[in-house]
């Protein structure tokens, strides 16, 4: 459970840094699963990518 909170607390971040399209680009590069994982919810929640890290947080 450490790793997981850990890696999506570094993948916000990234989306935080870069942006959403960006952020997306990278993480696919550096953790193609959780990057997954927040496609599927950015695609469920198109509104909520204007501001990734506030969205995701809820």
């Amino acid at each position: 459970m450490i790793i997981y909170k850990k890696r999506y607390t570094q993948a916000t971040d990234t989306l935080t840094q870069y942006g959403v399209e960006e952020g997306l680009r990278k993480l696919k590069q550096s953790d193609p699963e959780i990057a997954a994982q927040f496609e599927r919810f950015l695609l469920k929640h198109p509104a909520d990518s204007k501001n990734a890290r506030s969205s995701l947080m809820r």
